[in-house]
């Protein structure tokens, strides 16, 4: 079985097979986003046909779908962006903008204010991820 020498000096986080695993990571979680949104404005709709006034959506799913896009977005902008080959960058910029697509669409359940406090709870949760792995 051949030896294979890695050069300690070179860093594999940034080879082209973790930069295809992570795309495909990425691209999984897209796909299962948007299954899970349209599933839940299809049911939404039909229950808006059915119950008229008495329907509400359901805010624990609605709540979920808004923090896995607002995840999802802020992946694929944490991602070593300027390390990526072009095709990845490109899919990238397409898969924040389908991400602020899926979001606009979901935040049209809520008013403007319960949005906007949805986004600044992300925010500081994702701040303080950040912080807690900057000081280990």
């Amino acid at each position: 079985m051949p030896v294979i020498n890695m050069n300690p000096g070179r860093s594999h986080h940034r080879s082209p097979l973790v930069e295809d695993v992570r795309m495909d990571s990425l691209r999984g979680q897209l796909l299962s986003l948007i299954k899970s949104t349209e599933a839940f404005i299809k049911n939404d709709s039909f229950m808006c046909t059915r119950l008229k006034e008495a329907y509400k959506p359901d805010e624990a799913i609605l709540f979920s779908l808004l923090a896995d896009w607002l995840s999802f977005r802020d992946d694929c902008r944490s991602a070593p962006f300027s390390r990526f080959r072009i095709l990845n960058r490109l899919r990238l910029q397409s898969w924040i903008e389908t991400a602020d697509e899926q979001l606009a669409k979901l935040e049209s359940f809520f008013p403007l204010t319960t949005s906007q406090v949805i986004r600044a709870g992300h925010q500081l949760l994702s701040k303080s991820k950040q912080y807690r792995i900057k000081t280990g």
